[in-house]
């Protein structure tokens, strides 16, 4: 930079035609004006740097050691939550084994569709006379037929006998899926007045 205005100071001289020489004190001074004005340039080149150099500076140790501790965070919250999902899952699939189960259970039971009751009884002084084997049959028609031939309980529900030598018995004798029969009997020299029976037949 020295050298450039020196050599600029001596051209315009002899451009201008003077015929004095230069005073050494004006060369001393452009020359120290020279180089005040190379370092102010300098000085100045260098701020620039430091500034972009600070603008630009990356990420420091503190937002690395943050930005891990949200990650490690985020991937323990995710493992819970997979945990959680997977023993839901694996209740879940307890409850449909179960359910599985309990339907073939019940696909293998006899299925039950309706059940109907009712009652039957001798007429009064039914066996009163006579011995050895007497009975009467009785018949009762279903309120609607069932669509297979149902399975048919009965049970004495009341009797009226003399004192002693009491028999007297109810046996289902058929059953269609419209109506079922009854018979009632004794035997040997019984004295049965009346008796009555319950039924029910369920298909």
């Amino acid at each position: 930079m020295f050298s450039v205005i020196l050599l600029t100071i001596v051209a315009f001289s002899v451009v201008g035609g003077a015929s004095e020489s230069l005073d050494s004190s004006d060369v001393r001074r452009a020359s120290r004006n020279g180089i005040d004005g190379g370092l102010s340039v300098s000085n100045d080149a260098s701020q620039l740097v430091q500034s972009g150099n600070n603008n630009v500076a990356g990420p420091s140790m503190a937002d690395f050691l943050s930005l891990q501790s949200v990650l490690a965070q985020l991937q323990a919250e995710m493992e819970a939550k997979d945990q959680l999902t997977l023993a839901n899952i694996q209740q879940l699939q307890t409850e449909m084994a179960a359910k599985d189960q309990r339907i073939q259970d019940l696909e293998q039971r006899d299925y039950v569709e309706r059940c109907e009751s009712g009652d039957l009884g001798t007429p009064s002084h039914a066996f009163t006379s006579g011995n050895g084997d007497r009975h009467v049959d009785l018949t009762a028609t279903f309120s609607r037929a069932f669509r297979t031939t149902p399975v048919v309980t009965v049970g004495l529900r009341h009797v009226d006998h003399f004192a002693t030598e009491i028999r007297v018995s109810a046996t289902v004798q058929s059953v269609s899926t419209t109506s079922l029969t009854v018979r009632i009997g004794t035997w040997v020299d019984s004295r049965l007045y009346a008796a009555n029976v319950y039924w029910m037949a369920c298909a």
